[in-house]
């Protein structure tokens, strides 16, 4: 027996109708929600090898979008990003498309949102369903809360851009950059396989759908893509962001080299006359001199003075 989370229903005169497990064998267009196990039992009666989706499923990466197209059907995986967490947990899907079946597989689905998911999608098209209007309800959903992403991402990009401006830039938030750059490619990928998903689907070598409804794949298309350009400029602005940071740290460790330069530079003709006086001659008046001693303290603060003077003209202090 199927387990109780598993949903059926039929397309008739564009009104999706739930049926019985039993009335699966009849001729019509079907939509399926079903687990594994229940793959393999159904799969003779819907039109496909389940065997073959579950050592894909096995086999495949986890985040690994992808269609295998054949004479009689369309098969895949999709795993399904968290848009609020996008490096965490995801659901995974197997779908299958013959000429009269679009069937849902659950492989992963964490919080029974897979489930709520073809639930809402048979709501929304209870009474103007076809098969290739279902199945891009389907797509659509996966792009909900991309928006959101969107929105979230760029207010990093802005308080990332913010620490560059008020002086708290330093190495750590380099590898801030980096982990923020890593989430942005994994949803670029996300949603570039989606696209290739959407193109299979569109170009119809297997002849499984209308011209007319080919249609809904191509908006599908444009909306995924939109989003992937999005993320592939944020993606830049990132590279653009570790140039800028770069130039920062650099900035600063220049401003604190001229400081030890400028340092330097005015004691270092204090060193040289302690290495004058400090030689063992005989002859040098000034050794005997009363005033000598005093002498060496105004000249070397005369030498500190006219240095800083002379810094300073310059614009380097």
């Amino acid at each position: 027996m199927s387990k109780p989370d598993a949903l059926y229903y039929r397309i008739t005169d564009g009104k999706i109708e739930t049926v019985a497990e039993a009335a699966l064998a009849a001729p019509g267009p079907r939509l399926c929600y079903i687990g594994l196990e229940d793959a393999e039992r159904l799969g003779a009666v819907l039109g496909f090898n389940a065997q073959r989706l579950t050592d894909y499923a096995a086999q495949e990466p986890r985040l690994r979008n992808s269609i295998d197209v054949y004479d009689d059907l369309s098969a895949g995986l999709i795993s399904i990003i968290n848009v609020a967490d996008i490096e965490g947990p995801m659901d995974r899907i197997g779908f299958v498309i013959t000429k009269e079946s679009f069937v849902m597989i659950k492989i992963e689905d964490l919080d029974d949102s897979v489930r709520e998911m073809f639930l809402q999608n048979v709501a929304r098209f209870q009474n103007s369903a076809t098969m290739e209007k279902f199945i891009y309800g389907i797509l659509e959903r996966l792009l909900s809360g991309s928006r959101r992403m969107l929105e979230d991402m760029e207010r990093d990009i802005m308080d990332i851009e913010q620490r560059l401006t008020d002086d708290t830039a330093d190495r750590t938030l380099n590898r801030v950059i980096y982990a923020y750059r890593k989430r942005l490619s994994t949803a670029r990928n996300y949603y570039e396989q989606l696209i290739d998903i959407g193109e299979e689907l569109m170009e119809n070598e297997n002849d499984l759908f209308s011209e007319q409804g080919l249609w809904y794949f191509r908006i599908f298309v444009g909306k995924a893509e939109r989003i992937s350009g999005s993320i592939q400029q944020m993606i830049e602005n990132t590279v653009h962001l570790r140039e800028s940071l770069e130039a920062v740290i650099n900035y600063n460790i220049n401003r604190i080299m001229k400081v030890f330069t400028v340092v330097t530079s005015i004691f270092l003709p204090l060193t040289l006359i302690v290495g004058w006086y400090g030689m063992n001659f005989k002859m040098m008046p000034e050794l005997e001199w009363e005033f000598g001693y005093l002498f060496v303290i105004g000249l070397s603060v005369l030498v500190v003075i006219a240095n800083i003077v002379f810094f300073r003209k310059k614009k380097l202090m």
